[in-house]
């Protein structure tokens, strides 16, 4: 019997110690069940206890480390000279003589390394580095999309766990000196790598997704910002922002292991962290006095705010929250210039109407005569899952996060998200427990108002089918008119005067203690940042409590300011071209080139650029253009100062280029052939100032000829447009697939995107007889999504088209198309409404290219004019 306890003792020993190491132990093989004699068993608990085994098993953790530090271009197998080294350091240790032809537990086997090694420990060792796959053949190729990328050195690995909405991943975040990593464990569970405790937090939230051919990267050169987050009450995750709009949200085993990743992230990152959204106060008072002056749009701020609080799209419990902004669903028309219209922003949401308020004072009373320390009015969040699930359940896969939320069925049919002047009255009056605010797509996003799946939602009381949101008078039935004033009344003066009040309650002053007591804004205790250390619960039982309660009732974001909120100034609105009462428009200046402007732009320094056929600016700083369609086919490189040309011999396209673009970054090229081809490459400048490319990709989705292209980074899309009468759109970041424009009569010539808005315009010319100068064209416009918004036929060829990029809510933006015969046309965005029809008998060459400058829209002619519109009372107002 005592040597049976002994055994017991050694063998989980030895488990805990392999499977520090990666060392994999079949647990038949470990609790043999007393079928050899006493004398063997103890036999084996010497052998299993020499300094042989401890070597053999220190083996594995020496090579691996030695991998993990080592080019993985190289691997699976180390060079000659390297192997040969490693081989004799691990003979020296384990005692043996041969020399085996590589690093692997079967040919070490074979050629006897192991000899003094119990076999029943040998037979059953495998490698289990959570890495490993990455150096065996044939699991993974090294050079394949799975596999690290050629000349990456790993710097750190973090056992971790990728957070979304609809997954959560456990795997292991790899930190090179090029790229960041993450590789999916291929078992559900990983004893000794994953804490237990982390691990019953995530399986109480979801399928823990464990495919290990998940092997997503991200270039180091993209990473902009990391912060710190909370998750389930734990202080241990981190948030990862890239460049191009990608986040990435990662909690960790611990709040030290959590520090450990965030410092080598930033190692690597250097000096490319922007510091845009870090924490620091300094930062946020910045970012406060820009939104005070107006810098800043209240959408962008708010989205800022809720960043730095620790809200992001990934974390459903910490999702962003937004306010009710509209106290009138039930007008005909929004008027934005009457305080009547507009939710009372220096109450909560509980506190709207008075005789709901009273009940919620009493709940409050009784709470704190049951001696309870902190009481609080609301027994419901603002924020939670399941508020965001029943605003966003028209659409995937919050519609099937909302059925296994809902136990896989959804809410009675009058309980759902289906009126807007309903879910209004209830959160503000009618519910006794109902004080959602919004979220932000409410300010953006159409479709989510839109049942586009036909999902069947049942039968209300009254008999009615729940189908698409039904929409307040104001936005006549169409959910874009909703989304546009919605936002256009989040920018209002009204709000920006009042604002900061709700900013205190929500992120400030008045979220927590006496103040928060006194606004009526006092919340769970469990939800505030804090309010309990969840490792210090040692009872699981009750710690899984814990996050199931704050599952349900969701988390209060963390505070933001000590100090009220100082009020914005207020100012004078600037009209845009497509604002109402921007008007008359007239020539305020014109030049006169040398040939024809075929391009135009205005950058933020106010300079404008014009360049001739078949050019586009590469590089404003360094006054370079791309020129196309030279002899040799080649893309060349000008200087449009020295006038000095060089080809860009990095770039190697096997078709003849027709169209060009660059990213408004100045790191992106894309180029459309005539096989029907896209060809992407990123775009940088050494120390030299010396132009460095590199081909991301190429893209075959046409059969025909590519005649336009654009790409467009605020939305992650590019587009391109063929002669075989089709616009596809392509996701700008992956190089993906992602949709196909069709209905178009005749080849599509003409491109624009919206970088505020994400909609589309495609140009089609409409032939009408034989002659070609009586054609027309036909502008057909589409959001990012694929749908048509409608569609406008000119009298005569479009030459050049452009969407405005204002910003959403502070402008209205349009479509401007310049013609063959000179005119130059401008139609609202919205409902392609003809504002303006523009042309100076002065100027009577065909557009060529158009480009907005503020409030003034610029346009390059056949003849070399370039001519600046603009409104003479706007240019007297910004005089002044």
């Amino acid at each position: 019997q005592q040597q049976q306890e002994q055994q017991e003792e050694v063998e989980e020993e030895s488990e805990g110690t392999e499977e520090a190491n990666g060392v994999c132990v079949h647990d038949n093989d470990l609790r043999r069940e007393g079928e050899a004699d006493a004398s063997q068993q103890q036999q084996a608990v010497d052998s299993q206890q020499t300094p042989t085994f401890q070597a053999y098993v220190s083996l594995f953790e020496f090579v691996h480390k030695l991998l993990c530090k080592r080019h993985f271009s190289q691997l699976p197998l180390l060079c000659e000279t390297e192997r040969m080294q490693v081989i004799e350091l691990v003979l020296a240790e384990v005692g043996a003589t041969t020399v085996p032809s590589a690093i692997s537990v079967a040919e070490m086997k074979r050629a006897g390394c192991f000899a003094h090694v119990p076999p029943h420990l040998t037979d059953s060792v495998q490698m289990g580095d959570p890495v490993h796959y990455l150096y065996s053949e044939p699991a993974h190729d090294i050079m394949s999309d799975k596999g690290l990328k050629p000349d990456e050195q790993l710097q750190d690995s973090f056992v971790s766990i990728i957070v979304t909405p609809y997954l959560l991943k456990a795997g292991e975040l790899l930190v090179g000196n090029l790229n960041t990593y993450f590789i999916a464990d291929e078992a559900r569970t990983v004893p000794g790598e994953v804490n237990m405790r982390h691990m019953e937090s995530v399986l109480a939230l979801g399928n823990l997704q464990t495919d290990p051919s998940y092997f997503p990267h991200w270039p180091n050169k993209l990473i902009r910002d990391v912060l710190e987050r909370r998750y389930l009450l734990q202080d241990n995750a981190l948030e990862i922002f890239m460049s191009n709009g990608t986040t990435l949200l990662l909690t960790f085993d611990s709040r030290g292991m959590r520090d450990q990743a965030k410092a080598a992230l930033l190692r690597v990152i250097g000096e490319n962290s922007s510091g845009r959204t870090a924490t620091a106060q300094d930062t946020l008072q910045e970012l406060c006095q820009q939104w005070s002056e107006r810098k800043l749009s209240n959408f962008e701020y708010l989205m800022l705010l809720n960043t730095l609080a620790g809200r992001t799209f990934n974390d459903l419990t910490q999702y962003p929250v937004f306010p009710f902004i509209l106290a009138d669903y039930q007008s005909p028309q929004l008027n934005l210039t009457d305080h009547n219209t507009f939710r009372d922003l220096t109450k909560p949401m509980g506190a709207q109407d008075e005789a709901r308020l009273q009940k919620f004072k009493e709940k409050f009373e009784q709470v704190r005569d049951m001696g309870d320390e902190t009481p609080y009015h609301y027994g419901s969040h603002y924020s939670n899952v399941g508020s965001v699930l029943h605003f966003l359940i028209r659409l995937e896969p919050f519609t099937q996060l909302f059925l296994e939320f809902q136990s896989g069925r959804f809410d009675f049919a009058d309980r759902m998200f289906h009126d807007m002047a309903k879910t209004w009255q209830l959160c503000s009056s009618l519910s006794t427990s109902d004080v959602k605010e919004l979220i932000p797509e409410f300010f953006y996003l159409p479709e989510f108002l839109v049942n586009c799946n036909s999902c069947d939602f049942g039968l209300k009381q009254s008999g009615d089918a729940v189908d698409d949101v039904r929409l307040p008078p104001w936005a006549q039935g169409d959910p874009r008119r909703f989304i546009l004033l919605h936002r256009q009344a989040l920018e209002s003066e009204y709000v920006s005067l009042h604002l900061h009040a709700w900013i205190d309650l929500i992120f400030g002053a008045k979220q927590t203690g006496e103040e928060a007591e006194k606004a009526f804004n006092l919340f769970l205790p469990l939800s505030y940042e804090g309010a309990i250390d969840i490792d210090a619960i040692p009872d699981p039982i009750i710690r899984k409590a814990k996050w199931s309660m704050v599952r349900s009732f969701g988390q209060t974001p963390k505070k933001l300011f000590d100090r009220p909120h100082p009020a914005r100034i207020s100012s004078v609105p600037v009209l845009y071209l497509g604002d109402e009462g921007f008007g008359p428009v007239d020539v305020q200046w014109h030049r006169q080139l040398p040939e024809a402007v075929c391009f135009l732009t205005s950058r933020e320094n106010n300079t404008v650029h014009a360049l001739g056929a078949k050019q586009t600016l590469l590089s404003s700083s360094r006054s370079l253009s791309l020129r196309w369609g030279t002899w040799n086919d080649a893309l060349c490189l000008c200087n449009f100062r020295t006038r000095e040309e060089t080809d860009l011999r990095e770039v190697k396209i096997p078709s003849p280029v027709l169209c060009v673009d660059v990213s408004a970054s100045e790191d992106v090229l894309v180029a459309g052939t005539t096989a029907g081809t896209v060809h992407v490459y990123s775009v940088s400048f050494n120390r030299r100032n010396q132009c460095c490319t590199e081909q991301r990709g190429s893209l075959a989705g046409h059969s025909a000829p590519i005649l336009a292209v654009q790409c467009c980074q605020s939305m992650g899309i590019l587009v391109s447009c063929s002669a075989d009468c089709t616009a596809v759109v392509w996701d700008l970041n992956d190089l993906l697939y992602v949709r196909t424009l069709t209905s178009h009569e005749s080849s599509v010539y003409g491109v624009s995107i919206s970088a505020s808005t994400g909609d589309i315009a495609t140009v089609c010319l409409l032939p009408s007889g034989q002659d070609d100068s009586q054609s027309r064209s036909r502008i057909q416009l589409w959001t990012i999504n694929g749908s048509s918004i409608g569609k406008v036929t000119t009298a005569d060829k479009v030459e050049s088209v452009l969407l405005t990029s204002y910003d959403m809510g502070l402008h209205r933006n349009a479509v401007v198309a310049g013609l063959r015969n000179a005119h130059v046309l401008v139609w609202d965005m919205l409902d392609l409404s003809l504002l303006f029809d523009l042309r100076d008998p002065r100027f009577g060459s065909p557009v060529r290219s158009l480009a907005v400058k503020a409030w003034s829209l610029l346009v390059g002619h056949e003849d070399g004019h370039v001519v600046c519109w603009s409104n003479s009372a706007q240019r007297t107002n910004s005089r002044q």
